[in-house]
């Protein structure tokens, strides 16, 4: 793997907070498509309306969660409207053209903070919502706008990483290869994949009859 370029004395300065580490500060390798910045969630609603209009995405993946493989490298999750792509007319982004894409996400080795959890451990992301903006935290999500965030990043993967509770604190990912990602603000490269058959069988039959063509 190819060592990631950054600078350890370049910080990104947003409001009151100062962040060692930025998007820009990272060198994407050949075959990935850019840098994002991640978070993580438990309990996610649905702009692609996953669980027939109920707001529910946390019943249709938890449902179906031995065969999608939570917590074995596979999730689903929001973007932000860059990827997403949705329909504004309500005010925030629903039914976007991105509902239902996967994308392959490979840690860099670095975070916001830190040093982050070591590089190459990669997870699959199904799209089944969308990131807002979250006044007054640290703007990762950008949703109207598709960035840049807080920490330099054009692009924002916010994963549900416990999809049956609501609310607790949210536990990390676990990579495919069964590293334990770090907790929060963490930068990975990400790249469009095919979906795992489980999540687009899934996904066809819970979430695409509820969002216009």
């Amino acid at each position: 793997m190819k060592a990631h370029r950054f600078s350890l004395l370049a910080f990104l300065i947003s409001g009151s907070h100062v962040y060692a580490q930025s998007c820009s500060n990272i060198t994407t390798e050949g075959g990935w498509q850019g840098v994002a910045s991640i978070s993580y969630y438990a309990y996610m609603g649905s702009a692609c309306n996953c669980g027939h209009g109920n707001e529910d995405a946390a019943n249709w993946q938890g449902n179906t969660g031995a065969a999608l493989g939570i917590g074995q490298g596979y999730y689903s999750g929001a973007v932000n409207q860059i990827l997403f792509n949705g329909n504004m007319a309500s005010g925030q982004p629903n039914c976007g053209t991105g509902c239902g894409s996967c994308y392959e996400l490979q840690t860099t080795g670095v975070d916001a903070y830190n040093s982050g959890t070591g590089p190459g451990s990669s997870i699959t992301v199904m799209v089944v919502d969308a990131c807002y903006n979250n006044n007054g935290a640290p703007n990762w999500c950008t949703s109207t706008t598709g960035g840049p965030d807080d920490f330099g990043c054009t692009v924002h993967f916010d994963i549900d990483t416990d999809p049956t509770a609501y609310n607790p604190t949210p536990p990390v990912p676990v990579g495919k290869d069964g590293t334990q990602w770090a907790n929060g603000g963490q930068f990975v490269q990400y790249r469009p994949v095919a979906c795992p058959p489980a999540m687009a069988s899934a996904f066809s039959r819970d979430c695409t009859g509820d969002c216009p063509a």
